[in-house]
């Protein structure tokens, strides 16, 4: 980590000259990165790294891709949805442990706040509003559980 420095906070100075277009691309980025890190973490998709997260050039928000590993058995969380054995996660080398990836370059955009600012307020947010849906977010899952073209 000493010979490689984050460098996502350039991302923005660079796309956008403008203060005003800076700071909107700016918090959509981290807007966009407490909600899919906890919306990921609590429905327990795993496989995030930087090969299956694109950003959004015009916008700054993150778009998650590749969801060939998805749904992985997290036993900490009562609610995720689990499909018995089949899980292409298990077949990693190594598994997936951590819930959610927040690289030093990652929490480099966030600003001088890093993630005790707008990170921070933004996760506990989606955090409430997953809470207060879960019965809704269950219903919504329950079809993944009983799709019939999950395999395909």
């Amino acid at each position: 980590m000493e010979n490689f420095h984050p460098v996502m906070r350039h991302f923005f100075t660079e796309r956008h000259k403008d203060p005003m277009a800076w700071f909107t691309m700016r918090l959509n980025y981290i807007r966009s990165v407490a909600v899919t890190s906890m919306v990921g973490w609590i429905l327990g998709i795993g496989d995030r790294h930087c090969s299956n997260i694109l950003i959004d050039t015009k916008s700054g928000e993150l778009v998650h891709i590749d969801f060939g590993i998805v749904f992985e058995d997290v036993s900490r969380h009562a609610w995720v949805l689990r499909r018995g054995t089949d899980y292409q996660g298990r077949r990693l080398r190594i598994p997936e442990r951590v819930p959610f990836r927040l690289t030093n370059d990652l929490v480099d955009g966030f600003g001088i706040a890093g993630v005790d600012g707008t990170f921070r307020r933004c996760s506990e947010h989606t955090l409430r509003v997953l809470r207060e849906h879960a019965e809704l977010i269950m219903t919504v899952l329950e079809v993944f559980k009983h799709d019939p073209l999950y395999a395909w």
